[in-house]
């Protein structure tokens, strides 16, 4: 592709997302852990030990990357038609992905949803386009309960088919099992219920994933600092360049980043979205930009010359990012 567009992203070569049922009641609402039984909130007492405080971390964090409600921003961003049901969320141990060993008294593991495509591994692999997105994904062969996902599925076509008389359709067979990764998290053991985390924004998922704690109000100073020194070095995330406080971004879709996250905040508190009030959220979140004089009283000429130095027009970005967190793109 000699041109990307800016909300292009390995969802756009998703064919069909892989549904898993309850095993106890049938529910499709659920998450689920690679290699355990799937099972919904109403039955987790159904499994125990180990597998149980796995859907338990599951059930915690979904909510926290969209998987809420009929009309969830996951469900808008994985299922634009809205009719299919919402892929369940599934839970990685991260350890064999990793470059390095976990330290001792952490945990880290990524979530995930699982989409067929048409197309081979190996071509969405070596796609320069989709390398140069920021969602991170994985294109395998299918595994066991993708084809026989796909064998049902045509079992279904060709028997309706058969009860109205007529041809069954041609219909593409995936080539592809890919794991879309939507979050990864560095959990210490001795507070689990807080976290390290990278996680997808779905008003903008070509922007990859964010840095940001999860529950983390309770533990110390010291024990914050630890959890984000180890996340960081296992996640392999570079902060160099970008001194806490500075106000400075390493790029251009770390300034998008920041923006899109103004303008969600600012649309679900029906604040006025303007080149003031990006900038002083902006400001609150990341500390003002040294370079920008010595006087932080203008948000909005701060934002302007942040957006200067990346060649990007203030007022676009804002209408891009308030498209796309409207839900109109």
């Amino acid at each position: 592709m000699s041109s990307v567009p800016k909300d292009f992203s390995i969802l756009k070569c998703i064919y069909d997302w892989i549904p898993l049922a309850c095993v106890a009641c049938g529910r499709w609402d659920l998450v689920a852990w690679d290699g355990d039984p799937a099972v919904c909130w109403r039955c987790l007492d159904r499994v125990t030990g180990e597998a149980q405080l796995r859907l338990e971390r599951l059930w915690d964090i979904h909510m926290h990357l969209g998987f809420d409600g009929n009309t969830s921003p996951a469900k808008r961003a994985l299922c634009p038609s809205m009719h299919r049901p919402e892929p369940p969320l599934v839970g990685h141990p991260a350890e064999p992905f990793l470059q390095q060993p976990v330290p001792a008294g952490y945990i880290c593991e990524f979530y995930s949803v699982h989409g067929l495509s048409l197309h081979a591994p190996e071509l969405l692999t070596t796609n320069a386009a989709l390398r140069s997105t920021r969602l991170k994904f994985m294109a395998i062969p299918m595994q066991p309960p993708a084809v026989a996902y796909c064998d049902a599925r045509m079992q279904e076509v060709t028997a309706r088919a058969a009860e109205l008389g007529v041809a069954p359709p041609q219909i593409s067979m995936p080539q592809s099992e890919v794991i879309v990764i939507l979050g990864l998290a560095v959990i210490p053991q001795a507070h689990p219920g807080q976290r390290y985390m990278l996680s997808w924004q779905p008003e903008a998922p070509w922007l990859g994933l964010t840095e940001r704690g999860h529950e983390t109000a309770l533990l110390t100073a010291k024990e914050m600092q630890s959890l984000f020194s180890v996340g960081r070095e296992l996640l392999g995330i570079n902060f160099r360049g970008r001194p806490k406080g500075s106000g400075r971004f390493e790029s251009r879709e770390d300034l998008e980043q920041a923006v899109f996250a103004a303008v969600d905040h600012l649309l679900k508190r029906k604040r006025p979205i303007t080149q003031d009030t990006v900038g002083a959220y902006i400001i609150a979140k990341r500390g003002r930009n040294r370079n920008a004089g010595d006087s932080a009283a203008d948000p909005g000429r701060q934002f302007r010359e942040l957006c200067e130095g990346f060649g990007v027009k203030p007022a676009d970005l804002i209408q891009h990012a308030t498209a796309a967190c409207a839900n109109e793109e």
